[in-house]
């Protein structure tokens, strides 16, 4: 009769009834928001306890994203905090679970005893904020630019080089890859490692949602607008125009096409 094989660390920290691609119909769920197949078995490593977590610029498009994703994975928290300009402090924010929770001022934040911060915010309140979060003990996880480039902090994408976090500890800040190259370096790095790569050709399509949430709205808004209004009543011109293609260089477009995502590839 075979027997269960023995319990690894991995095992120690997998909380399996907790791990939403394992729960009974969460798999699913995931598969109609993604629109493709979600592999079943993929380990999600949960901490050891429960963590203090605080989210800078929680109020924008990628803030609430990642309050989103926390709830979605259900990654078990001790606290919660969101943090923003003073402008939307005391605002209240809806969570995916139904509860809300107040905007507090960053101004105003004390980061002692919170574990990990998420910096959803522009780079120059990433620039001040970390490294006063980090001196407080917090881990801190930057989604803009501006540790991309330092020596001193990794550059992380967890599918690719996740062990490149051994070296987080020199300021207890990691920094992440633009958007597209995220995505991209995913899927090149297993042919990397399996072939070789020796050259890659980008062309990024930026989505609006990167020019933050009220860029969005107003998108939105033309697009209802230009969906209910009436067609003209002018008769088509009869005038011949020549069309001069534009070739414009897209947002983001700067991110290096390689994988894994070395200092390069920032």
């Amino acid at each position: 009769m075979p027997t269960k094989p023995p319990a690894t660390d991995d095992d120690a920290d997998h909380d399996v009834e907790n791990d939403p691609l394992r729960a009974a119909g969460d798999g699913n769920r995931l598969d109609q928001k993604l629109g493709v197949a979600v592999a079943r078995g993929v380990v999600h490593k949960q901490p050891r306890r429960p963590m203090h977590v605080a989210v800078v610029g929680a109020t924008g498009v990628v803030g609430r994203e990642t309050l989103s994703i926390l709830s979605e994975r259900r990654f078990p928290l001790a606290s919660l905090r969101a943090l923003a300009s003073a402008r939307s402090a005391g605002e209240e924010l809806g969570l995916d679970d139904g509860k809300s929770i107040t905007v507090e001022d960053l101004e105003q934040a004390d980061f002692k005893g919170v574990d990990v911060v998420f910096f959803a915010a522009s780079g120059g309140v990433s620039k001040t904020w970390a490294p006063r979060a980090a001196a407080a003990g917090a881990v801190c996880i930057d989604k803009s630019s501006s540790f991309r480039m330092d020596a001193d902090v990794p550059l992380v994408v967890p599918e690719v080089n996740g062990q490149a976090l051994k070296d987080f500890g020199r300021k207890r800040i990691i920094a992440t890859p633009n958007c597209s190259t995220i995505q991209m370096v995913q899927c090149l790095a297993p042919l990397e490692r399996a072939v070789g790569i020796e050259r890659v050709v980008v062309c990024t399509y930026q989505a609006v949602s990167g020019l933050a949430a009220a860029a969005s709205t107003s998108s939105k808004g033309r697009c209802a607008r230009s969906s209910t209004s009436r067609p003209s009543s002018r008769a088509p011109s009869t005038s011949r125009s020549r069309s001069t293609p534009c070739r414009a260089s897209p947002p983001g477009t700067r991110s290096p096409p390689t994988a894994p995502p070395a200092r390069s590839a920032r």
